[in-house]
């Protein structure tokens, strides 16, 4: 799903409340770091459902140059800052954009395979470590054993 003409106002609506502002506050030339984070976010997804930077800046009454700006600190936000992640996840989420070809649920995918992977070889060695452990407590049950016998033959 995209983000189109029908579903803009919403869009924007869900963009301004997961920020905790409203769209109004987004318009304005405040540069506050929330806002700017808050107007790169749907920078980004306007910008990936196909929308122009133009129009896009038009939208926030800024122009393209502080559109392509904003969309080029946006992986540096991403990647650094959980909260931006989290916040563009939600978004993306509850806008119906994320499908199965996208790259956030490839990233998470990978990382639980590695953890179930990383997972499975604790699992083998520990599984070795308990065969080495019962091995030894076999030899030490007949290595007492022996003992006792050989205690008893002296003490009789």
């Amino acid at each position: 799903m995209k983000i189109t003409e029908d579903n803009l106002e919403k869009f924007l609506e869900l963009v301004a409340t997961e920020n905790k502002t409203s769209v109004a506050r987004m318009q304005r030339k405040e540069r506050t770091m929330f806002l700017v984070e808050a107007r790169t976010m749907a920078y980004k997804i306007l910008r990936d459902s196909g929308y122009t930077q133009q129009y896009i800046g038009s939208l926030f009454n800024r122009d393209h140059a502080a559109v392509i700006h904003s969309l080029n600190k946006h992986e540096y936000n991403y990647i650094t800052y959980n909260y931006y992640k989290e916040t563009y996840d939600n978004i993306r989420f509850k806008m119906g954009l994320d499908d199965e070809e996208s790259s956030l649920d490839m990233e998470m995918l990978e990382k639980y395979q590695k953890s179930i992977a990383d997972l499975h070889l604790i699992i083998a060695n520990q599984k070795a470590k308990i065969i080495t452990y019962k091995r030894r407590i076999e030899s030490i049950e007949r290595t007492s054993k022996l003992l006792t016998k050989n205690l008893n033959q002296l003490c009789n």
